[in-house]
């Protein structure tokens, strides 16, 4: 009696599926009959339009039933407004100004969990929200550059009462309706971008009548609504608004060591903390706040703060095990040698640089590479080079490290799931035996940002050229200053477009 592969059984199969890359699945699929059956669930599963691919596949219509997810990054057509997928969980709509077509298709998919539109004026609304009201399975939706009549704004606070994730940017209102007197008890994450002052006080307004909130995302991109964002939010926290919040994202300039004091202060527990933006508001103070918090740390973003950097950064490698996400502005190799083994080795995303006296490069490199080694789970390692750190130049540090197999980067071969590096601003002088390593051990790799040979043009051109042959895309950037107020999280340098769509 024979038995059956276990790679021939399909319940296997649908479990491998979930952790392969879209390119691998599509070969994958051609490898037998059973494969396939398998694999076109996933595959199909998020479909991405734009103006580049603007058209529907010739076999959407037999695999509709599988898409789960739509983006469409192009203004809608007819084409568009017909598409019917009975199983559609997500919808996004940006980068185009929605028209009736673009109308017409969200509300052909009541099943939506989550929508994002961007730009939507008031006199293509008409039902509209009357239509959404309807879609009883929408939890999350994200709105910006939107206009409201004032016959619909009730109507858009009555939706948002079922939310339990929003995001709004640039709101159009001419009067803020029944808000003072609504409550968004379902609401937990709250996301807002800002350039007004009207804005600012729209949006604190919304947020001290979301009783459960867990966490706050801000970006503002007008100075005055920027300081009167952050002081209320801060006078929000300290009073103890939100009992369950754990998670502040902010992008603000403003925030100084006393409003981070503050927050978290009135904050029970810290999960992400992220204040990429503000120079110099991770104080001593600060720091003694957040330290007791180190062991239930998910996501920590401290990248222009200079005060996080040093010690306390090695610090913070070595006493946060549930780390995923870090960005902080540099660490010195010398302090990983003396300090003790980093512990988040969880960590799937790391932005920082790494520097080293001259004279200690070739001694502490490996062993930096050593510990980055054990970081097996890491998906965006962001090593890029250069710093406004004022210490950095005094101390006459070389910042980041030597991407060559004979400096040790065969060390990390064990970080099987790297899908993104970024190394831009720094001096490398790879060549075709490391361009062949990453290949081959690197498996997840699907981007390269930065020049790979700083001295040779030529060579640096063939072999991102052979990268790219193998899927691999790359850019080699110019390089960059940074200043005080650029964003410095993990998609602010280089914004990486990889995503499983088709």
């Amino acid at each position: 009696m024979s038995s059956t592969h276990p790679l021939e059984l399909p319940e296997v199969l649908s479990h491998i599926a979930k952790f392969v890359p879209l390119n691998r699945l599509l070969t994958y699929a051609l490898v037998s009959r059973t494969w396939s059956q398998a694999f076109i669930p996933y595959i199909w599963r998020n479909i991405r339009l734009d103006e580049k691919w603007p058209t529907l596949p010739w076999s959407f219509s037999s695999h509709s039933h599988h898409v789960k997810s739509l983006e469409i990054y192009c203004t809608p057509t007819s084409e568009h407004a017909a598409m019917r997928c009975p199983n559609l969980e997500s919808l996004t709509l940006t980068g185009c100004r929605q028209n009736l077509f673009s109308l017409k298709l969200i509300m052909g998919h009541p099943t939506l969990t989550r929508l994002q539109m961007h730009q939507l004026w008031s006199n293509y609304q008409s039902g509209f929200w009357d239509e959404v009201l309807g879609f009883r399975h929408l939890k999350h939706l994200a709105l910006s550059v939107v206009t409201f009549a004032d016959d619909d704004v009730d109507k858009f606070w009555q939706l948002c009462t079922r939310m339990e994730r929003l995001e709004l940017s640039k709101l159009r209102l001419t009067n803020h309706g029944n808000l003072s007197s609504m409550e968004f008890p379902l609401i937990k994450e709250f996301r807002v971008g800002i350039d007004q002052q009207e804005e600012s006080s729209l949006y604190l307004e919304l947020l001290q009548r979301c009783p459960s909130l867990t966490a706050c995302n801000w970006k503002i991109g007008d100075r005055e609504a920027d300081k009167h964002f952050v002081s209320g939010f801060v006078d929000l926290v300290a009073s103890k608004t939100w009992s369950d919040l754990e998670s502040v994202d902010s992008a603000s300039n403003f925030i100084t060591n006393e409003d981070l004091s503050k927050i978290m202060e009135g904050m029970t527990q810290i999960r992400v903390l992220n204040i990429g933006s503000t120079w110099e508001a991770f104080g001593s103070n600060s720091t003694e706040l957040l330290r007791p918090r180190f062991s239930n740390l998910k996501e920590l973003s401290l990248g222009y703060c200079i005060t996080a950097a040093g010690p306390l950064a090695q610090e913070i490698m070595s006493s946060c095990p549930m780390l995923e996400k870090l960005s902080i502005p540099h660490i010195n190799a010398s302090e990983i040698a003396s300090g003790r083994p980093w512990v988040c080795l969880g960590l799937k995303k790391l932005s920082v640089r790494f520097c080293f006296r001259p004279a200690t490069v070739g001694l502490l490199q490996p062993l930096v590479f050593e510990q980055l080694s054990r970081l097996k789970r890491l998906e965006d390692l962001r090593i890029d080079g250069i710093s406004d750190d004022p210490t950095l130049r005094k101390m006459r540090l070389q910042e980041t490290f030597d991407l060559r197999l004979c400096r040790g980067l065969g060390k990390l071969s064990t970080l099987r799931s790297l899908a993104v590096i970024n190394f831009l601003d720094t001096d490398q002088k790879m060549g075709d035996e490391e361009v062949d390593w990453m290949i081959e051990h690197w498996t997840s790799l699907v981007e390269v940002n930065g020049t790979l040979n700083t001295s040779k043009q030529e060579l640096d051109e063939a072999l991102r050229g052979r990268l790219e042959k193998h899927g691999v895309r790359t850019k080699a950037a110019e390089r960059r200053i940074s200043r005080h107020g650029d964003s410095p999280d993990f998609e602010s340098d280089v914004e990486s477009d990889y995503d499983e769509s088709i």
